[in-house]
């Protein structure tokens, strides 16, 4: 198999993306089947397995299972759903559920049987014993042999398999910005989200509805990337109404390319080594196309492969990389020099997105130096004049938990307020900023005398710099017009450019130069931090 499947892998552009069914779920979890799903759940519901076997009767009449599943099975969704409803509010066995839920029932109006099945499917989170092995080599190769996963399973096992970004329903993956690399498409719903599993015979009213908008979301992804079906039947209904939908919308020269990528891993436990062979699939208007079919036992032989073919970089660096530059180009005017500084590619997800990557414009001097870099007296003065240009991410990020360190509190409001989310929740874990005026004075500075109360008063009455700053100090929030303020700590830096050098190169004294950082504090506080 490694012969002829990783030269194809390897003549990809990109890395490949899983389309992973509920086969997956049953090998490493043993999650029941959707059938028994909803028959252990009508057992509670009626605690008599010939009322079940009458409602499953009920259903086939309707729907033959095996030409219709999945409106057999939604029909048979219905039904149970309608009884539970009856007595879900009521019944002391579902007591527990309804007080966890009672936000999604009341004010969400999620149907109980999705509360129900998500529950259920919760308490099957421990990796079975004989796949540990192999569900680690699927790990492993999570982080530079996969780009993205594509699943109609509810429950959680891709997330304890890749560290991607989560789209837990078809409204997230229609209607947010999607980069094709390092996230996983919970097309179906999750049990995070009971609200948005499909499930009943409306969901798959829905699911049909919108297949065409979920196909052309998916169409990019499969016409750049190697796909991969993993615990999916040759027959599943759900793989081939998308591929339908997809076909529909791509060229024959298109269709035979993304044909040559697409894989079919079917389980088969008589076989010692994996076997490769061809797959037909025909289409409604008479196309068909030829994928390749691999028939295995053991997963790791397909893992050990997907694992030579790999980036240079963690999948989850290159999404958020992908990202940021979505959003610079979407935000501004993409001219000029790219500086790019890349983390460590052993950070966790959280951290990977408190750090951020350092890429922007007009930050080119600082390129020639490193970004990391900028001294306290380049920071104070970019407060007062702003012209350092400073990515808001980059300096929040790396710049001033470094200076922090070694010369205490600094300004930083001033980036943080355009900085995106992630960066700001850093900040505020990590406490690097002030978060209250009353921070910014001393005890000595409390027991001066308060003789003025303004900006202007301080000015008009004291003359040396020394005691301008520290009546300046004395003043309370309400007492300071920002705008004045800000007119006369800049006036002051003007005359005394040296003022927040350090020490050894400095004429003022540390007294001096201590009270004029502290004014800058409070200025960048007042100005920027509502």
């Amino acid at each position: 198999m490694n012969k002829k499947l990783l030269p194809m892998l390897e003549a990809a552009d990109a890395l490949p993306f899983l389309f992973v069914g509920s086969g997956i779920s049953k090998r490493y979890l043993e999650i029941p089947t959707w059938f028994d799903l909803v028959k252990e759940i009508a057992m509670e519901t009626y605690g008599d397995e010939y009322k079940f076997e009458a409602i499953r009767r009920e259903a086939e009449k309707s729907f033959n299972p095996d030409t219709d599943y999945n409106k057999y099975m939604s029909k048979l969704v219905d039904l149970v759903e309608k009884d539970l409803e009856n007595i879900w509010i009521t019944d002391d066995k579902f007591a527990h559920n309804r007080k966890k839920y009672s936000e999604e029932y009341l004010k969400k109006h999620t149907s109980v049987i999705k509360i129900e099945i998500a529950e259920l499917i919760k308490k099957y989170e421990n990796i079975i014993e004989e796949k540990k092995d192999e569900f680690e080599m699927l790990k492993a190769i999570s982080k530079k042999s996969i780009s993205g996963v594509i699943t109609t399973n509810y429950d959680e096992l891709m997330e304890k398999v890749f560290d991607f970004e989560v789209y837990e329903s078809q409204q997230e993956l229609i209607f947010h910005a999607k980069y094709n690399v390092g996230e996983v498409y919970k097309i179906h719903g999750s049990v995070n989200n009971p609200s948005t599993i499909m499930i009943n015979s409306n969901d798959y009213k829905e699911i049909e509805e919108k297949n065409k908008y979920i196909a052309s979301k998916l169409l990019t992804i499969f016409i750049e990337h190697p796909i991969i079906f993993l615990g999916y039947s040759m027959q599943d209904e759900d793989i081939l109404h998308i591929l339908e939908d997809i076909q529909i919308s791509l060229s024959e020269e298109q269709l035979k390319n993304v044909a040559e990528r697409m894989f079919f891993i079917e389980w088969n436990e008589t076989k010692e080594s994996a076997e490769i062979g061809t797959l037909s699939i025909n289409f409604s208007n008479g196309r068909s196309i030829t994928v390749t079919k691999i028939e295995l036992d053991d997963y790791s032989e397909l893992y050990s492969i997907l694992a030579e073919n790999k980036a240079k970089y963690p999948v989850k660096m290159l999404r958020y990389m992908k990202e940021d530059i979505y959003n610079l180009v979407l935000t501004n005017d993409p001219k000029g020099k790219m500086l790019l500084s890349l983390p460590n590619e052993e950070m966790s997800k959280d951290e990977i997105k408190d750090v951020e990557f350092v890429y922007g414009f007009g930050v080119i001097e600082l390129a020639k130096r490193g970004y990391s870099s900028p001294t306290p007296p380049e920071v104070y003065r970019d407060i007062l004049l702003d012209d350092a240009n400073y990515i808001p991410e980059a300096f929040l990020t790396q710049t001033l938990p470094q200076l922090s360190k070694i010369y205490g509190k600094m300004p930083g409001y001033k980036y943080f307020k355009n900085a995106n989310m992630s960066t700001k929740n850093f900040i505020i874990q990590k406490g690097l900023l002030e978060e209250h005026f009353i921070h910014f004075k001393t005890q000595s500075i409390l027991k001066r005398p308060h003789r003025y109360h303004s900006v202007e008063e301080v000015i008009a009455n004291e003359k040396s710099l020394q005691k301008q700053l520290q009546a300046l100090e004395t003043l309370t929030e309400e007492e300071i017009d920002i705008d004045h303020f800000q007119d006369v700590l800049v006036g002051l830096f003007k005359e005394h450019q040296n003022i927040f050098a350090t020490r050894k190169v400095s004429e003022y004294t540390p007294t001096v130069g201590a009270a004029m950082r502290r004014l800058v504090r409070e200025l960048d506080y007042l100005k920027y931090k509502s």
